[in-house]
């Protein structure tokens, strides 16, 4: 086997879909992981399964390695190319193929960006859960290898929670469809075995995804705590089984200084370097998704308890303060 007679392969593949030339083939070195860069033999831009499949097949034909790669967003080098190996770019296929709002489900191909999905469905009043901070820009597809996650992952879980089902290429070229439209259909959870494999298990092609409803409303809490430990107890367990915890959980912090600094700095990694730790002091920002509740949280010395508070929805400005959870006790700063 020559590089020529698998570019041939290739060619025949995708006609007009083929990169070879150095300078283009310099953008799939890597993904947002930049550190470790590799130069693939080619790049591929299909349009459908079909060439997908004609592409894996030549590769296995010539026992030439391959990769696919949605946006390269990723940060842990999940689309990172071999030495001389088939990048399989799906840029090209970025369709949404069906809204089924009864069934709150959406068929996509792999490379239809994140946020679009809940663009198209927002109409309606659903929304995609999984929400990586890159959703802007990263592809289905990516998140499907990667099993990315977000902020509505606390209430929502993570991709896998959210694919029925997929028609996937296999190694051989062979094209399989596992899992189905069905929200628990019988048998083996094999696209939950699929998603996070980052492409080791073979290519999707086209995926079914569930969608949620969309809350009513979202009330926005701020709250301060001394440490991490009194913010992850605030938010207990129970309360998220129950229906009373957050939907959404975004995390901030502000550096600390004196004794503190001291203390922290005698635990250091040995790979960071002073001033480069975790910061000790922790802000959090709940959201949840009931009209009627937004919670404040009440600080006593060094920790904060959660507490609900319930609108009247006659009246906006009747209010009555609920009892705190017995469940969520104080914690001890750390």
């Amino acid at each position: 086997m020559t590089d020529l007679t698998i570019l041939d392969a290739l060619r025949s593949a995708v006609p007009d879909g083929l990169i070879t030339a150095a300078n283009q083939l310099q953008t799939y070195e890597c993904d947002g992981l930049t550190n470790f860069r590799t130069m693939p033999g080619a790049v591929v831009l299909p349009r459908s399964a079909e060439q997908v499949q004609a592409v894996v097949r030549a590769c296995a034909k010539y026992g030439v390695p391959f990769v696919a790669r949605g946006a390269g967003t990723g940060l842990s080098g999940g689309a990172l190319p071999a030495e001389k190996s088939v990048v399989i770019s799906f840029a090209r296929m970025n369709r949404i193929l069906n809204i089924d709002i009864p069934n709150q489900r959406v068929e996509v191909e792999p490379g239809v960006i994140n946020q679009h999905v809940t663009d198209a469905v927002a109409p309606y009043g659903y929304f995609y859960a999984p929400d990586p901070s890159s959703q802007s820009v990263c592809t289905i597809g990516g998140n499907v290898a990667e099993n990315s996650g977000g902020a509505h992952c606390l209430k929502y879980g993570f991709t896998t929670t959210h694919v029925l089902g997929m028609d996937v290429v296999l190694p051989t070229g062979e094209m399989v469809q596992l899992g189905s439209a069905a929200p628990d259909a019988p048998g083996y959870d094999l696209p939950g075995l699929f998603v996070g494999s980052e492409g080791t298990l073979g290519v999707a092609t086209r995926l079914t995804l569930r969608i949620v409803k969309r809350p009513e409303t979202v009330q926005v809490l701020l709250a301060a705590f001394d440490s991490i430990r009194a913010a992850g107890q605030t938010v207990s367990v129970p309360a998220v089984r129950e229906g009373d915890g957050p939907r959404v959980l975004n995390e901030e912090g502000r550096p600390v200084g004196g004794a503190t600094e001291t203390r922290r700095a005698q635990r250091r990694p040995r790979h960071l370097a002073p001033g480069r730790e975790r910061n000790e002091i922790k802000t959090r920002f709940f959201s949840f998704p009931d009209p009627r509740t937004f919670c404040i949280a009440e600080r006593r010395g060094t920790s904060a308890r959660l507490c609900a508070l319930r609108v009247s929805t006659s009246s906006p400005t009747s209010a009555a303060l609920a009892k705190p959870r017995s469940d969520s006790p104080a914690a001890p700063a750390e």
